[in-house]
């Protein structure tokens, strides 16, 4: 990481959530590069968004390039 600052979490939060609803499929990395914090804040961010209260329904795919994250079929997005 550089120092670039980071975005604070309820900012990441809301950037996931209208990423993926947008249709958005991307790396654990990939993520974490654009929001300037470590594939491990990613992953901590990706449990809450599955949580409660937010209950994000996404599906996480083992790929040879690192968990790809996606919004599950057929859930609601964004127009």
């Amino acid at each position: 990481m550089d120092s670039t600052p980071s975005i604070n979490k309820a900012v990441r939060l809301v950037y996931l959530i209208r990423a993926f609803e947008a249709g958005r499929v991307a790396t654990t990395s990939e993520l974490a590069g654009e929001l300037c914090v470590s594939p491990r804040t990613i992953l901590r961010d990706m449990v809450d968004l599955q949580s409660e209260p937010l209950r994000v329904p996404l599906i996480c795919d083992n790929t040879r390039h690192g968990l790809r994250w996606s919004l599950m079929e057929g859930a609601q997005r964004a127009s």
